[in-house]
């Protein structure tokens, strides 16, 4: 199984959902990996940039360590579980001002400040 730590940025294959959900090969960051169950809870990336208008969403710049092709937005409101067979290749790792933001906003999303 792949070795998969908070903050890598992954290829993976969502499976087809409801219109709303992202789905197909896209590239996602990993926020945990749960290795009992062989899942890893990520938040899919888009290119399309008009999402970044909706709530609990972060844009990401391209950069040599991310490893990005283009500028993408985090879509931090579909939090998902994937199975680990679903992840491709390693794009890169995101850096620690991004994951800050995420993961405050996910906890904002919850409304679990402490």
């Amino acid at each position: 199984m792949q070795c998969l730590s908070r903050g890598d940025v992954w290829y993976a294959e969502f499976p087809s959902s409801s219109r709303h959900e992202q789905a197909g090969r896209r590239p996602a960051i990993i926020l945990a990996d749960i290795p009992k169950v062989e899942m890893a809870v990520v938040v899919p990336l888009t290119k399309n940039l008009e999402r970044a208008e909706l709530p609990f969403t972060h844009v990401i710049a391209p950069s040599k360590e991310n490893g990005l092709p283009e500028e993408s937005v985090a879509l931090i409101f579909q939090l998902r579980a994937l199975d680990k067979t679903r992840f491709r290749d390693k794009l890169g790792v995101i850096g620690p001002r991004e994951l800050t933001i995420i993961k405050s906003m996910i906890a904002d999303m919850f409304g679990i400040r402490t």
